[in-house]
Formats: C-alpha cells, structure tokens, sequence
C-alpha cells in the first residue's frame, strides 16, 4: 500500500495544507518551524487515533485559536486503486472511499482491520518504535521490545492478538496466580481464587453457625410472641367487654344528665305553649264578648247628648213662649217705658239747657228723638204676636221635642239600651274589653317575644324526640337497677389498669416480632448455605485440579514459544549482520539478540566476543540501532510496501557513513514507502524532492 499525501484542516499550525508523497524514497524539506514534525504528528494521527474519542492528546493537536477540532484525510493506492481515509475529529466521524468502484466504509473497527492488513498499521507504539525515526531517535527501539518481540511471534505461529502465544502464557501465568495467590503462608492483599475459596468455606462454615444460632433464638422469639399474641387477644376482648360495659354507663348518665336538661326545656316550652293558649282562649272569649256588646262609641254618646241638648233648648224656648201668654199689663209697661224714659230726660235736659247751655237744649231734643225712634222700633219689634201665631209656634217647638226624643229612642232601640246611662256604661265595657283584648296581645307578643307559636310546638316535639332518644340509650337493665357513682369510678379504674397492661403486652409483642422479623434466617436457608458450601468444596477440588493442569500447560507452551522466537530472531538476526557489515565496511559482522527483551550484542573482532552496543561510539550506535529498526521492520511487516517515517534522524552520522545508508534506503526503497523530512540540502539527491514552505 502506497500513502500517496495527506490533507491537514485545522491542525496545529496547518489551517489547510495538503503534501503530496510521489515517490518510493520523498525527502519533505524546509526550514526549522515550518512543520515538519506537525506532518509527522499528522500521519500518527490519521493512522491510528480515534476520531470517535476525544482524549487529551487529541484536543492537543487542535489548531491555534481555533474552536472546532481538525480533519485528516490520507490518500493511498493498493493494488491499482485509490482510496481515502478521512477522519473528522469533531464532528467524530471515520470513513473509507474507494475513490474506484465508489464503496465507502465507516465502521471504525473494520476501517482498523484494513489498515493493519493493507499496511501493516496495527499498533501505533510498534509503529513509533520501529518505521517511525523521529530527530535524534535511532535508539528508540529498545522502548518496547515486549511488544516487539509479540510481534515477532505472532509473524511466526501466524496468529492473531487473541491467540498469541505470548499472550496465551500470560493468561496461564495470571490465571494460575489468579488460581495459587495466598496459599502460602506470606499474606497478599488480594489473594487467588482458591485462597479465597478456602476463605470463603470457612466464612460459610462460620455464618452456618451463626444462622443456627439465631435460628434458635428465632424459635424462642417466634414461640415467645405467639405466647404474648395469645394473652393480648384474651385481654383485648375483656378490655372490649369492659368499654362496652362503660360505655353504657356513660351512656346512662350521660342521658340521665340531657334528659333533667331536656325535661326542664320541655316543661319551659310546654308550660309557655300552655300559658299561650291559656292567652289564646281568653282573648277569644274577649273577642267574642266584644263582638256581642253593642259598637257604641263616645260619637254615638255625643250625638245623643247634642240631641238632648236641642230638645232642651226647644223645651226652654217652650216653656218662655207658655209665659209669654200671661196679663198684657207688663206688657204695656213694657212698651211705654221707653217714651217715659225719653220724655224725663228731655225735660231735664231742656230745663238745663235754658239754664245753663243752649247747646245742651239742643242735645236735649236729639236725645228725646233717640228715645222716641227706639221706643218705636222696639215697639215694632217686640209687637205682641196674636193668639194663632203663639199657638202655632208652642205646637212647633213641641213638634221639635218630640221629634228630638224620638231620635233618642232610635238610638236606644238600635243598641238595645233604656238610657243615657245604659249608653255611658256600654262604651265603657266596650272599652274595658277592647283594652282587655289589647293587654292580652301585649302580653302574647311578650312571651313569645321574637319566636314564633309553630316553631314552639316543633321545639315541643323535638324536645319530645330528644327525650325518647335519650330514654332509648337506657339499657332496659339500668332502668331496673341504676348503674352507681361508685360503680362507674371502679370500672374506669380497672379499664384503665387493662388499657396500660395492654399496651405493655402490645410493646412486647412488637419487640418480639421485630426481632423474628429482623431475624429473616429459615431452615431452607441453612439448607441452602449447606448446599453452597459442598458446592465450594467440589469448586476447590476442581480448581486445585485446574492448577495443575495450568502448570504442566504453561510448562510445554513455555517451551514451544522459546523454541518459535529463536528462529524469528534468527532471521533477523541475519538481516541486521549483512546490514551492519555493509555499513561498518566490514568492521562488525554478527549481532546477537536476547529472546527475553530483543537486545543485542555486538561481535568486536578486537576483543574476540560479544558486546554490548553501549560500548561503541555514539554514531556507531545510532547505525546499528537503524538497521535493527529496519531488520525488525522487514520482519514484523505484513503489508506490501510498508511506510516508514525518518524525521531527520542522520544528524550524528558523517558524511561517508550517511552516503551508506543512503545506498541503503535506496535499496530499501524498492521494499518500502520512505518519507525523510529534514531541513539539510544535501539528502536532495537521495530520492525526490517535496519543497516544504510557509504553511
């Protein structure tokens, strides 16, 4: 598989740069800080971070001042098509283009799963450690040689991570510590599982124990509060009797106590009721009394006495006419004396006129002229009638009277009365009884001041009702015998003493429950734990039986492992020699690697064995150290054409070493994908050139 650029949006310092890989053997060159070593990050990023994730190291790499995450695309070509791997870390989204037949993946771990079988990109930290050099790393491989050396054997037994068995003895190894941890007598913090098997036996044979135990105590509990059930279900009933029985007594006075209220209640509405009728008929006796006495009014009385009063004016006027009828003498007297007067007082007026005062003469004779016009009109009028007209008017006056005593009768007859008197005293009683009839309302509207005479009677009889209903609540008992004072008070006090002893017993009862409530073991559950512990007992033989057979497997799978590892080792141990050779001009020829930890030793010529690499010069180091990484990478690579990244890892080595390894990588180049970045001119001429500028 052949990575043919990548697209970087929104990385580091990359806003949106896209660098183009067209040969085996890329030099990326530019200057310091022009991100270089971000297009290195940038490749480890698409090739193996997760874009579903987001931890640390991935909002790291987010471009400076910016909010959202980046997007990485790498195009690659295998077997004559192109696809493209773009993973968007924030929308969190993978896919895979077949920019080909257009078929597009976006399962993350079947997009993995291509990778490591198209490329051979299955885990970044072997990728770091082995095709990815970075400046001043040649060293870097003996950082993880286990995963290395899990590699290696999982080119040779062709297995995958679930099958190695590198992997397979470190299940065995744990599982048998898992199985054996503790059963010494050293104490661990966490022992295996048959240490803690044993443990738990013990526990369980400890807590069967104590479930016996307070299954005993269950029992008594259980026996105890069925005891207590009994004796408080005996003295509730008496307790019940005894209420009951109380309750009747209160009853009975409290009824005897209404019923005196009630009863007084009862004779104050009855005796107002009866008072009211009492009222009631006198004043209908009065009414009828009333109604039968003559309606005779101080008008009537009035009328009558005008009557009277007329007839005696007519009876007077009679009785002056009867005497106008006596001798004419005073009759004559009478009508002279006027001129007799005038004629006296003329003459003394005349003499003293002409004695005196003529003028007095004068007033003299008018004043005889008075006398004498009055003495004749007097005379006209007081002329004495004739014997017709005075008969005629005594017989009217009489007619008068008479008619004036027959209005009176009339009035008598219409009252049925004989007289003056019979009237006066028929308006009195007509008086006294209307005043009678009148103190009788007063005093009605009185008594029952703002009730009403029907909601009396209603009162009445519910006040009857009520009596009946108290009556009722006297048991036909206590009406032969009355409960007594003394009775009541000692049938409390015992209710009392039983209340108290009950609530004693219930709070026994309680307590007796909780605690066989509290208490939930059972004979089934002692069975149980019997069962789960001769259950553990055959679980321990059978792991004890898997121990040893853990052991005697680890031993044989041990061996077989050892026995694969060395031939891998072998064939690189090959590679790294002629590389080594070719690079040293001959100077160093053999290499040996440790199968435990993949380090290795040098043959020195001069000292005749094997040494430690730490010995040679540092350039020398850096050398052997690339050639491992590329030994190992020809060993442990799947895929055709694996990547391998060199971020200027040469800065040690002079000149005429550099041209072999530039004969190397040139070599190398007809195997591998290489992509060298450096910012030196003079590795221009070992492959095509890719100019890195401002970003």
């Amino acid at each position: 598989m052949f990575l043919k650029s990548i697209c970087l949006k929104n990385f580091k310092k990359f806003k949106d740069k896209e660098i183009k890989f067209p040969a085996d053997l890329t030099v990326v060159r530019g200057p310091n800080e022009q991100g270089k070593s971000t297009i290195v990050q940038g490749l480890i990023a698409g090739l193996f971070y997760d874009a579903t994730k987001r931890p640390k190291y991935v909002e790291e790499l987010r471009a400076y001042n910016s909010k959202d995450l980046y997007r990485i695309e790498l195009n690659f070509e295998l077997d004559g098509q192109d696809f493209c791997l773009a993973k968007d870390f924030e929308k969190k989204i993978v896919s895979l283009d077949n920019k080909t037949n257009g078929e597009k993946e976006i399962d993350p771990a079947k997009i993995r799963q291509w990778l490591w079988q198209s490329g051979g990109y299955g885990d970044e930290n072997i990728f770091k450690a082995i095709a990815c050099v970075e400046q001043s790393d040649l060293s870097a491989i003996g950082r993880k040689p286990q995963a290395l050396s899990q590699m290696l054997e999982d080119l040779m037994t062709s297995g995958q991570s679930n099958v190695r068995a590198q992997d397979i003895l470190a299940k065995l190894r744990k599982t048998y510590q898992d199985l054996t941890l503790g059963l010494g007598d050293r104490l661990v913090k966490n022992p295996g599982q048959i240490k803690k098997l044993i443990d738990k036996i013990k526990q369980r044979q400890i807590d069967l124990k104590d479930l016996q135990e307070k299954l005993t105590q269950k029992t008594r509990s259980q026996r105890q509060a069925q005891e207590i059930k009994e004796k408080v279900g005996i003295l509730r009933k008496d307790l019940i009797d005894q209420e009951t029985f109380s309750q009747e007594i209160e009853n009975y006075f409290s009824a005897k106590k209404n019923l005196v209220n009630l009863n007084a209640d009862f004779e104050r509405v009855a005796g107002l009721l009866e008072e009211l009728a009492g009222i009631e008929a006198t004043r209908e006796k009065a009414g009828v009394l009333l109604k039968n006495q003559p309606q005779v009014d101080e008008k009537i009385l009035a009328k009558f006495d005008e009557l009277e009063h007329k007839k005696q004016v007519y009876q007077k006027e009679l009785k002056r006419l009867s005497a106008v009828a006596l001798p004419a003498q005073s009759n004559l007297m009478g009508g002279k004396l006027p001129f007799i007067v005038g004629g006296i007082i003329l003459a003394i007026f005349l003499t003293l006129g002409l004695l005196v005062n003529r003028w007095m003469f004068f007033g003299s004779a008018v004043g005889f002229l008075v006398a004498v016009v009055w003495g004749l009109i007097k005379r006209l009028i007081q002329r004495e009638p004739n014997k017709k007209e005075k008969e005629k008017e005594i017989r009217d006056h009489e007619l008068e009277v008479a008619k004036f005593l027959d209005k009176q009768d009339k009035i008598l007859k219409f009252y049925n009365l004989r007289s003056r008197a019979d009237l006066e005293k028929t308006i009195l009683q007509v008086a006294d009884l209307k005043n009678q009839v009148h103190d009788l309302d007063k005093h009605y509207q009185h008594l029952l001041g703002e009730q009403d005479a029907e909601l009396l009677k209603k009162q009445r009889q519910n006040l009857a009702k009520k009596i009946a209903v108290e009556e009722s609540k006297i048991s036909q008992h206590f009406q032969v015998e009355p409960p007594k004072s003394e009775q009541r008070i000692r049938l409390a006090r015992q209710i009392e003493e039983n209340r108290k002893q009950l609530s004693r017993l219930e709070k026994d009862l309680v307590r007796a429950q909780t605690e066989v409530n509290s208490n939930p073991v059972d004979q089934e559950k002692i069975n149980g734990l019997l069962e789960v512990i001769e259950a553990d007992k055959k679980l321990e033989q059978r792991l004890m039986d898997k121990k040893e057979a853990i052991s005697l497997l680890g031993q044989v799978l041990q061996e077989a492992r050892s026995l694969s590892l060395r031939a891998s080792l072998g064939a690189i141990e090959k590679s790294m020699a002629r590389y080594i050779d070719l690079i040293t001009d001959g100077r160093y020829t053999q290499v040996k690697l440790s199968p435990e930890n993949l380090s290795f030793l040098v043959f020195s010529p001069d000292k005749k064995e094997f040494i430690e690499p730490g010995e040679l010069s540092r350039g020398t180091i850096d050398q052997l150290y690339f050639v491992a990484r590329l030994a190992f990478l020809r060993a442990v690579s799947r895929a055709s054409r694996p990547l391998v990244i060199l971020d200027d890892p040469f800065v040690n080595i002079d000149n005429g070493r550099c041209d072999k390894i530039s004969q190397i990588l040139r070599e190398l180049a007809r195997e591998f994908q290489i992509i060298l970045l450096t910012c030196h001119e003079r590795y221009d001429k070992w492959g095509k050139v890719v100019k890195l500028g401002n970003p």
